[in-house]
C-alpha cells in the first residue's frame, strides 16, 4: 500500500507543480493529503486502485480514485474518533469542497473537489 500512496501522490505532485502550484503552497498540502487518504481507502477497502484522475476545470481541481470494489465508501460516527483507522474521509471531508463517489458496473470512483483561489 505505502508504494502505491507513495506512486500517487509523487504523480499527483508533479501534476500540480505543472499547473503552477508552489511547492510551499498549503492547498497543495491539502491535495496531496486527500490523494493520499483516497488511494489509501482504495487499497484498504477497494481491492486496489485502479486508476488516479486530476482535472481542472471551471475553477475546480477534482481528484478522482478509481477502485474494483462497488461498495459506497461511509464516513465512522463521530463517537468513534478515538479509535484508531477510519479518519480518512473525515479529513477528505475537511479539506475539500466537495467529496462524493460514484458506483460502477466494475467498481467504484471517489472523488474530491477543490476551489482554486483567484490566482491560479
Amino acid at each position: 500500500m505505502a508504494g502505491q500512496v507513495g506512486h500517487g501522490r509523487r504523480f499527483a505532485r508533479r501534476a500540480l507543480e505543472d499547473w503552477g502550484w508552489a511547492v510551499s503552497d498549503p492547498q497543495a498540502d491539502d491535495i496531496l493529503l486527500v490523494v493520499s487518504e483516497l488511494i489509501a481507502n482504495a487499497c484498504l477497502h477497494g481491492g486496489g486502485p485502479r486508476e488516479l484522475v486530476l482535472t481542472v476545470r471551471s475553477e475546480r481541481l477534482r481528484v478522482e480514485v478509481l477502485d474494483r470494489e462497488p461498495t459506497l465508501p461511509r464516513t465512522r460516527p463521530s463517537q468513534l474518533t478515538g479509535a484508531p483507522g477510519g479518519h480518512g474521509l473525515h479529513i477528505v471531508q475537511r479539506l475539500s469542497q466537495h467529496w462524493g463517489s460514484v458506483a460502477h458496473h466494475d467498481g467504484k470512483t471517489v472523488w474530491a473537489e477543490f476551489g482554486l483561489g483567484p490566482t491560479r
